[in-house]
């Protein structure tokens, strides 16, 4: 959870979801916020 300074990358998680699996930490973070919809996108890069 040291990915604190990552919460600005929120709108670009999604963006992020596609490279070498760097999503999924974003994807994380941004769980706390999307609810479940963050879940989502990670099932969706997966």
């Amino acid at each position: 959870m040291s990915s604190e300074p990552v919460g600005s990358v929120s709108s670009e998680s999604v963006s992020g979801t596609e490279p070498d699996g760097g999503g999924p930490v974003v994807v994380a973070v941004d769980g706390s916020r999307g609810s479940g919809r963050a879940l989502e996108w990670a099932l969706a890069a997966a």
